[in-house]
């Protein structure tokens, strides 16, 4: 990659899509669909609404996930938990046991891995349990769940996971091998969890402001960083979600900002490899080359205010997204890819 790819400047190689039957007219507009590869078509369908603004979505095989929790500061006595629904249109969504968590903590990532459903807790007011959880009932910490404050700045590094305090955990993911990537906000870092023992992958607790990060990853300020996704190749894929703007991609020990265009409230890899990510300002879906030379393309456009990212294995996109007609309705929307 180069420094980054502005993408101010990009152009749609190919403009074909189809409206669901099924999407209702408060919908977001149709999207425009193409490739930077080849052309693809995606049908767009409003599977059903939400409570509210969610920070992170997941699917398997058959369900789709979402955290049912305000992003910030929320009420001492408003609790969240996970809502589970099938991958069609009208099902019903259901709370998973085990995923409600106490007042003044929020649920700000979601991952599957093995079959099993993980979450990152952190707490936003009272102090509750900060870590990542398998949810079980009761749900089991894998990493950090202390209740104790927060200590020094990496806390935890070198020694087992379950010991870490972690402070402001949010997105996370498993890559190939079972090592667990997680966005640590609160103290800027990425950690790695390998084999039980936690370490700064990338970071240094500090923050330096809008500029992207370039350099050495143990070296390099990597500002708040709450988004990630894990290349096929490997390659670790960070961003801020909503602030300054920048996705980086960490890898060999360096930190290499590939964007630094518009604020990211979702990051995802697609089937073919390529990174997605959510524009939460313009509305739509970007993807990014992940191999050859760096280029930029928009996958789908009109799609209001996007809040998470994820990619089933059958190539469709979903996400989540506030209409523009009517601010209060949240929906989840998938865009199925067409023949």
């Amino acid at each position: 990659f180069g420094p980054f790819v502005m993408l101010a400047a990009l152009t749609v190689s190919a403009c074909a899509s189809t409206r669901a039957a099924s999407t209702p007219t408060r919908a977001p507009q149709s999207p425009t669909a193409t490739s930077s590869a080849a052309h693809v078509n995606y049908q767009q369908l409003h599977l059903y609404d939400v409570p509210g603004p969610p920070t992170d979505i997941a699917v398997s095989a058959n369900e789709i996930f979402v955290a049912e929790v305000y992003a910030g500061a929320r009420p001492a006595d408003v609790t969240a938990s996970i809502l589970k629904a099938a991958l069609r249109v009208g099902a019903t969504l259901a709370e998973v046991p085990g995923s409600r968590v106490g007042p003044g903590a929020g649920i700000y990532g979601i991952a599957i891995h093995d079959n099993a459903v993980y979450m990152s807790e952190a707490a936003s007011g009272t102090r509750a349990a900060s870590g990542i959880f398998r949810v079980a009932t009761p749900p089991m910490a894998i990493v950090g769940g202390s209740t104790a404050s927060g200590g020094s700045a990496g806390n935890g590094d070198g020694g087992p996971a379950l010991s870490a305090v972690l402070q402001g955990p949010q997105g996370f993911a498993f890559d190939s091998s079972g090592d667990l990537f997680i966005a640590e906000a609160g103290d800027s870092r990425i950690r790695l969890v390998r084999d039980g023992t936690i370490s700064t992958y990338a970071g240094t607790g500090a923050c330096t402001g809008p500029t992207p990060p370039n350099g050495p990853a143990q070296t390099t300020a990597v500002c708040n960083p709450s988004l990630v996704a894990i290349g096929r190749d490997g390659a670790v894929y960070a961003a801020q979600r909503d602030e300054l703007a920048w996705i980086v991609r960490i890898m060999r020990d360096t930190v290499t900002a590939i964007s630094n265009d518009f604020p990211v409230t979702g990051l995802a890899i697609d089937t073919d490899g390529s990174l997605l990510a959510a524009d939460g300002r313009e509305g739509r879906i970007v993807r990014i080359a992940t191999t050859g030379p760096a280029s930029a393309s928009v996958v789908a456009s009109g799609l209001g205010s996007v809040r998470g990212l994820a990619v089933g294995g059958d190539g469709s996109i979903y996400f989540a997204s506030r209409t523009q007609s009517t601010s209060a309705i949240w929906g989840l929307y998938q865009l199925r890819r067409m023949p």
